[in-house]
């Protein structure tokens, strides 16, 4: 049975959760920790939709690094070395995590919810998994131009457009609107993101 979706509040819980694992624990061996927290918010994401995990789905979702391949060692060997040779290089790494980690789970909500192809089984198979795991990678992964400019357009229309009361002094409307813009920024990060997830996913994603 369909339960009440996993409010983004939860999913923020998991990134904190996950970069937290990388505060604490040096880069590699922090690799089964931080499955398991996705492991632990994927499976709270499939309940929520009425879907069951299958075990091999859940081993392949949780590694969106993919530490096994050449450029997923070389990853790894480059974490440890801004860790221990770069200042506050933990900390770039353990928000990384933070924003890695809450993006997956907020595209994954969102396959569920949308972009699942008819006709949509009960049990999510490993080789769904799979198709969907190489998704959330390449989206997360692409730094692109059009992120860029999704996120500087909110923040330049934001600062165009001071609203509210015309009355109020000038420093309260500018903070109203830096409030706004900077709480819109995450939707658009978001849907940018979909964008390039729903791209890759093909043709049998539903809009």
């Amino acid at each position: 049975m369909t339960q009440a979706p996993v409010p983004d509040s939860v999913l923020i819980s998991y990134g904190l959760l996950a970069g937290g694992v990388r505060l604490a624990v040096p880069a590699v061996i922090d690799i089964p920790f931080v499955r398991a927290v996705r492991g632990a918010m994927f499976d709270k994401l499939a309940r929520a939709a009425g879907i069951t995990l299958s075990v091999e789905a859940r081993r392949v979702l949780v590694d969106l690094e993919d530490p096994a391949s050449g450029r997923g060692v070389a990853g790894q060997a480059l974490r440890w070395a801004v860790g221990r040779f770069v200042p506050g290089g933990v900390a770039m790494d353990a928000f990384r995590g933070v924003l890695r980690t809450y993006a997956a789970g907020a595209l994954f909500a969102r396959y569920l919810d949308k972009h699942r192809p008819e006709p949509r089984e009960p049990v999510l198979s490993g080789r769904e998994a799979a198709h969907v795991r190489e998704s959330l990678r390449a989206a997360i992964e692409r730094a692109t131009v059009r992120h860029v400019q999704a996120i500087a357009r909110v923040v330049m229309d934001g600062v165009r457009a001071p609203h509210g009361d015309r009355e109020s002094p000038i420093v309260e409307r500018w903070g109203d609107a830096l409030f706004d813009t900077v709480a819109e920024l995450p939707l658009t990060w978001m849907n940018v993101l979909d964008d390039d997830f729903v791209r890759t996913l093909g043709p049998g994603a539903s809009s």
